[in-house]
């Protein structure tokens, strides 16, 4: 296996689905469609092994993240799914599973179980691809690992309406994301930014006055290591003694690391879980792996 592409699933699932919802189209329409839209990112890969990743229940990253932001609207407040989703979503499971590896865990997102398998692979040289539309993911991109990003808008495509982003095309790439359009944003700097100026979509919010337009005053005159990768992968405590090194204020500190602790994936969430930790079996057999 020289390519492994990881199949996020739930954005598929909403990509498709709507025209479901509304009654226009099957189930079987839905799958279909599915399958084409992989089926094409197979083909420019040259046909690499499918792992399919899917979203389950997770309550302790929901209490994670009422205990660090002490507020009242939740983690993920106001995002809502079709009365029929699970209907549709366990149609497509059914069908998935029989031609490829499907993995859910309760208690661990898409990303988290997305996490799991570019670190067990991480000195591996197999080439992963991530196919989603969470940008969320792209810190993961490394010299083995690529993310195919889903955009709506129209924009320079690699394959379908997904834009490719690589270790050697990152910087030029990311100013398709409205919110890291700024100069100066890296692959080395990128979740540092995410960090900085919150997640809307996750209710997390920002620190002090950083927003995605004027975080460029902050990356031209701050001192940040241009070395150093802000990554998932890094320690709390690195990640703090580099703040430290570029922000002033402790209370801004302790708000850009809490941001940290609760972007980081497949962490252990102030001990409420474990990492989770795939095996190759996992990986290698087809079939429905739900575990909840």
């Amino acid at each position: 296996m020289d390519n492994l592409l990881i199949v996020d699933l739930n954005h598929l699932i909403y990509r498709f689905g709507a025209r479901y919802f509304n009654g226009y189209i099957s189930e079987i329409g839905v799958i279909s469609s599915i399958n084409r839209s992989i089926n094409k990112i197979k083909d420019y890969l040259n046909n690499p092994k499918v792992v399919i990743v899917a979203d389950s229940q997770c309550p302790s990253r929901k209490e994670f993240y009422n205990e660090l932001l002490k507020i009242q609207e939740g983690y993920k407040e106001g995002r809502q799914r079709e009365d029929n989703w699970n209907t549709l979503d366990s149609a497509v499971r059914e069908s998935l599973s029989k031609q490829y590896s499907y993995l859910r865990v309760f208690n661990y997102e898409a990303d988290d179980l997305i996490t799991s398998i570019v670190d067990f692979y991480k000195e591996s040289t197999i080439n992963k691809y991530i196919l989603t539309i969470d940008a969320d993911i792209l810190p993961l991109v490394d010299e083995k690992t690529s993310v195919f990003l889903f955009r709506n808008k129209k924009t320079e495509y690699t394959v379908g309406k997904y834009v490719l982003f690589t270790k050697d095309n990152f910087s030029k790439r990311v100013n398709i994301l409205s919110s890291f359009s700024a100069k100066g944003i890296t692959l080395n700097n990128f979740l540092l930014i995410k960090m900085l100026i919150g997640d809307k979509s996750d209710n997390i919010p920002r620190v002090a006055k950083h927003t995605p337009k004027n975080i460029s005053d902050f990356l031209k005159w701050s001192n940040i290591d241009k070395n150093y990768k802000w990554s998932y992968f890094e320690s709390e405590e690195s990640i703090k003694k580099e703040l430290e090194k570029i922000i002033l204020n402790p209370k801004e500190v302790t708000q850009a690391l809490n941001n940290y602790k609760l972007m980081k994936m497949n962490s252990d969430l102030g001990g409420r879980r474990k990492p989770f930790t795939i095996s190759s079996e996992l990986l290698n057999e087809k079939g429905n792996h739900t575990f909840n």
